[in-house]
């Protein structure tokens, strides 16, 4: 297991290179589709398997790098991931990387979900609310879930906001059943 604190420092690092690009978020969704890849269960097995030597895992990556024409900071910290004997950090690494990134770029992600689809009006008020509150922009990720009923529940970061008629019925029903 990797330790969560070395994890932090990869994607702290990584997400302070990408945040200095004209499109952040398009490199980030690129840089991801390559890890993803070298995640792949063939990849995987062969940058853990201790039989192979760092040189080769490390010469395996950069051709592969090369070959894909990733830029020379991205590549160099990948193959510094491999240097380090750290490949398996790549699979912890995505979201904390997000989270950096978006906390550098002033940008909050909330987590809505709602009983049916939204109409893109709706979205646009719900984006525009959210970034009143919290004073950033707002990247708004919607989640369809019919047995909230009506209403909708919002995670933004550790903040929970609850306006479901499910949530409202179960809170009425207490009340009633504790008050008699």
């Amino acid at each position: 297991m990797i330790e969560k604190g070395v994890v932090n420092r990869y994607a702290k690092a990584l997400a302070e290179i990408i945040s200095r690009e004209k499109d952040p978020e398009k490199v980030f969704d690129r840089i991801f589709v390559i890890v993803d890849a070298l995640l792949h269960e063939t990849s995987y097995r062969f940058f853990l398997n201790p039989s192979i030597s760092k040189q080769d895992k490390f010469d395996r990556l950069s051709s592969f790098l090369e070959e894909i024409k990733l830029e020379d900071k991205y590549a160099s910290f990948l193959l510094k991931v491999v240097k380090n004997n750290r490949f398996r950090v790549l699979q912890y690494l995505k979201k904390p990387t997000k989270e950096y990134l978006y906390r550098k770029l002033g940008i909050v992600e909330v987590d809505l979900t709602v009983p049916k689809k939204l109409t893109t009006e709706t979205e646009k008020k719900f984006v525009k609310a959210f970034e009143k509150k919290s004073g950033k922009k707002v990247k708004l990720k919607v989640k369809v879930d019919k047995d909230i009923i009506g209403g909708a529940i919002a995670r933004m970061g550790s903040l929970v906001i609850d306006g479901s008629i499910k949530t409202n019925i179960l809170k009425i029903k207490e009340k009633l059943t504790g008050e008699l």
